[in-house]
Protein backbone atom coordinates (compact mmCIF):
# COMPACT_ATOMS: atom_id res chain seq x y z
CA UNK A 1 0.00 0.00 0.00
CA UNK A 2 1.29 3.38 -0.49
CA UNK A 3 2.70 5.34 2.19
CA UNK A 4 1.10 9.19 2.45
CA UNK A 5 3.81 11.13 3.94
CA UNK A 6 4.32 14.51 2.59
CA UNK A 7 7.30 16.86 2.86
CA UNK A 8 6.96 20.99 3.34
CA UNK A 9 9.67 23.22 3.03
CA UNK A 10 8.75 27.27 3.70
CA UNK A 11 11.03 29.61 3.67
CA UNK A 12 13.94 28.00 4.13
CA UNK A 13 17.34 28.86 3.58
CA UNK A 14 20.50 27.56 4.51
CA UNK A 15 24.62 27.56 3.56
CA UNK A 16 28.67 27.69 5.41
CA UNK A 17 29.07 30.12 7.65
CA UNK A 18 28.34 33.59 6.05
CA UNK A 19 28.01 32.14 2.85
CA UNK A 20 24.45 31.44 1.75
CA UNK A 21 23.70 28.49 -0.61
CA UNK A 22 20.57 27.90 -0.43
CA UNK A 23 17.43 30.73 -0.31
CA UNK A 24 14.19 31.27 0.90
CA UNK A 25 13.30 27.73 -0.56
CA UNK A 26 9.15 27.02 -0.24
CA UNK A 27 7.31 23.88 -1.57
CA UNK A 28 5.14 20.71 -1.10
CA UNK A 29 6.07 17.31 -2.24
CA UNK A 30 3.60 14.87 -3.97
CA UNK A 31 2.29 11.80 -1.74
CA UNK A 32 3.45 9.21 -2.81
CA UNK A 33 4.99 10.68 -6.19
CA UNK A 34 8.45 11.56 -7.56
CA UNK A 35 9.63 15.14 -7.06
CA UNK A 36 12.81 16.04 -8.73
CA UNK A 37 15.08 18.93 -7.45
CA UNK A 38 16.33 19.66 -11.02
CA UNK A 39 19.76 22.14 -11.82
CA UNK A 40 22.97 21.77 -12.51
CA UNK A 41 25.84 21.10 -10.32
CA UNK A 42 26.90 24.05 -7.93
CA UNK A 43 23.18 25.34 -7.20
CA UNK A 44 22.81 23.79 -4.22
CA UNK A 45 20.59 20.92 -4.48
CA UNK A 46 23.06 18.48 -2.46
CA UNK A 47 22.89 20.97 0.36
CA UNK A 48 18.59 21.11 0.39
CA UNK A 49 19.09 17.26 0.78
CA UNK A 50 21.14 17.53 3.39
CA UNK A 51 18.77 20.54 5.56
CA UNK A 52 16.46 17.62 5.01
CA UNK A 53 18.29 14.64 6.34
CA UNK A 54 19.54 16.48 9.18
CA UNK A 55 23.23 16.66 8.67
CA UNK A 56 23.09 20.99 8.12
CA UNK A 57 21.00 23.14 10.25
CA UNK A 58 18.77 25.65 7.74
CA UNK A 59 19.62 29.26 9.10
CA UNK A 60 15.83 30.45 8.18
CA UNK A 61 12.50 28.56 7.74
CA UNK A 62 11.09 25.09 8.58
CA UNK A 63 10.29 21.79 7.50
CA UNK A 64 7.36 19.68 8.09
CA UNK A 65 6.44 16.22 7.69
CA UNK A 66 2.81 16.07 7.27
CA UNK A 67 2.21 19.13 9.70
CA UNK A 68 4.65 17.96 12.32
CA UNK A 69 8.35 19.83 11.85
CA UNK A 70 10.98 18.16 11.67
CA UNK A 71 13.28 19.42 14.38
CA UNK A 72 10.74 17.71 16.87
CA UNK A 73 12.31 14.45 15.27
CA UNK A 74 14.99 12.79 17.66
CA UNK A 75 15.14 9.97 14.76
CA UNK A 76 14.89 11.11 11.12
CA UNK A 77 15.58 7.68 10.33
CA UNK A 78 11.58 6.44 11.07
CA UNK A 79 10.51 9.08 8.30
CA UNK A 80 13.64 9.46 6.06
CA UNK A 81 16.12 6.83 3.92
CA UNK A 82 18.75 8.28 2.20
CA UNK A 83 20.96 6.91 -1.13
CA UNK A 84 23.79 8.75 -1.69
CA UNK A 85 25.46 9.35 -4.79
CA UNK A 86 28.74 8.78 -4.15
CA UNK A 87 29.55 5.46 -1.97
CA UNK A 88 30.37 5.06 1.12
CA UNK A 89 33.41 3.23 2.01
CA UNK A 90 32.16 -0.14 2.28
CA UNK A 91 35.04 -2.60 1.73
CA UNK A 92 35.30 -6.11 2.36
CA UNK A 93 30.98 -5.96 2.63
CA UNK A 94 29.03 -7.99 0.11
CA UNK A 95 25.83 -6.61 -1.19
CA UNK A 96 23.15 -8.14 1.33
CA UNK A 97 25.64 -6.80 4.03
CA UNK A 98 25.57 -3.09 2.72
CA UNK A 99 21.86 -3.46 2.44
CA UNK A 100 21.29 -4.37 6.00
CA UNK A 101 23.55 -1.82 7.42
CA UNK A 102 20.51 0.35 7.02
CA UNK A 103 18.37 1.06 9.61
CA UNK A 104 14.52 3.06 10.21
CA UNK A 105 14.71 4.02 14.43
CA UNK A 106 16.06 1.03 16.37
CA UNK A 107 15.13 -1.79 13.86
CA UNK A 108 17.81 -2.95 11.02
CA UNK A 109 17.10 -4.04 7.66
CA UNK A 110 15.89 -7.92 7.90
CA UNK A 111 17.58 -10.42 5.38
CA UNK A 112 13.54 -11.13 4.02
CA UNK A 113 13.40 -7.24 3.60
CA UNK A 114 17.18 -6.41 1.92
CA UNK A 115 16.34 -10.02 -0.57
CA UNK A 116 13.06 -8.20 -1.43
CA UNK A 117 14.64 -4.65 -2.23
CA UNK A 118 16.89 -6.15 -4.19
CA UNK A 119 14.47 -8.15 -6.50
CA UNK A 120 12.34 -4.59 -6.35
CA UNK A 121 15.41 -3.19 -8.33
CA UNK A 122 16.47 -6.12 -10.36
CA UNK A 123 19.71 -6.66 -8.98
CA UNK A 124 19.25 -10.05 -6.45
CA UNK A 125 21.69 -11.64 -8.59
CA UNK A 126 24.27 -9.53 -7.16
CA UNK A 127 23.05 -10.71 -3.67
CA UNK A 128 26.73 -12.13 -2.80
CA UNK A 129 28.81 -10.26 -4.64
CA UNK A 130 31.58 -7.56 -2.94
CA UNK A 131 30.03 -4.20 -3.05
CA UNK A 132 33.54 -2.74 -4.05
CA UNK A 133 33.72 -5.01 -7.16
CA UNK A 134 30.18 -3.75 -9.04
CA UNK A 135 30.41 -0.75 -11.52
CA UNK A 136 29.17 2.43 -11.13
CA UNK A 137 25.75 1.52 -12.08
CA UNK A 138 25.50 -1.35 -10.13
CA UNK A 139 26.56 0.22 -6.88
CA UNK A 140 23.77 2.50 -7.55
CA UNK A 141 21.23 0.32 -7.71
CA UNK A 142 22.25 -1.54 -4.39
CA UNK A 143 22.12 2.06 -2.86
CA UNK A 144 18.97 2.55 -4.30
CA UNK A 145 17.87 -0.87 -2.44
CA UNK A 146 19.52 0.09 0.64
CA UNK A 147 17.06 2.83 1.20
CA UNK A 148 13.93 1.18 -0.17
CA UNK A 149 14.90 -1.72 2.16
CA UNK A 150 14.50 0.20 5.13
CA UNK A 151 10.48 0.79 4.79
CA UNK A 152 11.32 4.73 5.61
CA UNK A 153 8.32 6.24 3.82
CA UNK A 154 10.10 8.69 2.19
CA UNK A 155 13.51 8.29 -0.11
CA UNK A 156 16.19 10.53 -0.88
CA UNK A 157 18.05 10.35 -3.76
CA UNK A 158 21.58 12.62 -4.85
CA UNK A 159 22.22 12.61 -8.26
CA UNK A 160 21.37 8.84 -9.12
CA UNK A 161 22.05 8.77 -12.89
CA UNK A 162 24.96 10.87 -12.35
CA UNK A 163 28.01 9.77 -14.71
CA UNK A 164 26.08 6.55 -15.89
CA UNK A 165 25.46 5.58 -19.47
CA UNK A 166 22.19 5.79 -21.27
CA UNK A 167 21.19 2.11 -20.31
CA UNK A 168 21.59 2.32 -16.86
CA UNK A 169 20.14 6.16 -16.69
CA UNK A 170 16.95 5.00 -18.14
CA UNK A 171 17.00 1.63 -15.67
CA UNK A 172 16.55 3.99 -13.08
CA UNK A 173 14.80 6.30 -14.18
CA UNK A 174 11.51 3.02 -14.37
CA UNK A 175 12.98 1.88 -10.68
CA UNK A 176 12.23 5.43 -9.08
CA UNK A 177 9.25 5.97 -10.71
CA UNK A 178 7.78 2.44 -9.45
CA UNK A 179 8.93 3.13 -5.96
CA UNK A 180 7.03 6.80 -6.09
CA UNK A 181 4.20 4.73 -6.74
CA UNK A 182 4.36 3.28 -3.34
CA UNK A 183 6.13 6.45 -1.27
CA UNK A 184 7.43 9.80 -1.47
CA UNK A 185 10.50 10.09 -3.13
CA UNK A 186 12.47 13.44 -3.32
CA UNK A 187 15.96 13.40 -5.92
CA UNK A 188 18.12 15.95 -6.60
CA UNK A 189 19.81 15.51 -10.06
CA UNK A 190 20.64 17.20 -13.22
CA UNK A 191 18.98 14.70 -15.07
CA UNK A 192 16.19 16.54 -17.36
CA UNK A 193 14.71 13.20 -19.01
CA UNK A 194 14.04 11.95 -15.12
CA UNK A 195 12.64 15.39 -14.18
CA UNK A 196 10.19 14.95 -17.22
CA UNK A 197 8.94 11.64 -15.44
CA UNK A 198 8.11 13.08 -12.40
CA UNK A 199 5.01 14.45 -10.80
CA UNK A 200 7.10 17.79 -9.48
CA UNK A 201 9.90 19.53 -10.70
CA UNK A 202 12.09 22.13 -8.70
CA UNK A 203 14.05 23.59 -10.42
CA UNK A 204 16.95 25.62 -8.38
CA UNK A 205 19.26 28.24 -9.76
CA UNK A 206 21.79 30.19 -7.87
CA UNK A 207 20.19 28.78 -4.26
CA UNK A 208 16.53 29.49 -5.36
CA UNK A 209 13.56 28.50 -7.10
CA UNK A 210 13.38 29.57 -10.78
CA UNK A 211 10.40 27.39 -11.29
CA UNK A 212 7.85 25.03 -9.95
CA UNK A 213 5.03 22.26 -11.28
CA UNK A 214 4.59 19.54 -13.00
CA UNK A 215 6.14 18.58 -16.58
CA UNK A 216 2.89 19.38 -18.46
CA UNK A 217 2.83 22.73 -16.36
CA UNK A 218 6.35 23.81 -16.95
CA UNK A 219 6.75 22.35 -20.58
CA UNK A 220 5.69 24.21 -23.69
Amino acid sequence: MPQRYSIEFKGVSAGYGKRVIISDITFSTPSPGLTTILGPNGVGKSTLLKVLIGSLKPLRGSISIDGRNLDQVKDRSIYLSYAPSESPNMFNMRVIEVIMSARRGSKWVTWENALEALRFVGIESLINYFFEELSTGQKRLVLLARALATGAPIIIVDEPTANLDLGNQLRIHGILRKMANLSTVIVASHDVELALESDLIIAIKGGRILMQGSPDALTP
